[in-house]
């Protein structure tokens, strides 16, 4: 999730950065590539801006993702988003629980992605409507 959620809320909910273990992937992904495409970086005037900068943030949360471990991952120069970086491999095969519409039913994705929430962000309140 810190390459998704995170990836976007934590410079905001926190301290003006991306998390540790985002910075820390990329710059292991990146680090034999001539030309890095990775994260920029936030000067510290940049940080101050954004952290802590909204009242709220508002979540569509509809269905949830198969996320498994890509144990052989391999940097290349042709990563061209963040998502290639987050050494794993991502499908939206729910079909067994989709609904007539096709949209997955996938209930516990949600508490998982609260307790995300809650352990990366408990400063914040959360309310679910």
């Amino acid at each position: 999730m810190h390459f998704d959620f995170g990836w976007f809320a934590h410079p905001i909910l926190k301290n003006g950065d991306y998390s540790d273990i985002m910075k820390t992937i990329m710059a292991e992904n990146r680090k034999d590539l001539t030309e890095s495409k990775g994260l920029p970086t936030f000067t510290e005037e940049e940080k101050n801006i954004i952290s802590n900068s909204v009242d709220f943030i508002g979540i569509n949360y509809k269905t949830g993702k198969i996320v498994k471990n890509e144990e052989n991952f391999r940097p290349s120069p042709n990563m061209t988003a963040i998502v290639d970086d987050a050494r794993v491999r991502i499908s939206d095969d729910w079909r067994a629980t989709a609904d007539s519409e096709g949209t997955s039913l996938v209930p516990f994705g949600i508490r998982r992605f609260l307790k995300f929430l809650k352990s990366e962000f408990s400063d914040h309140n959360v309310i679910i409507r």
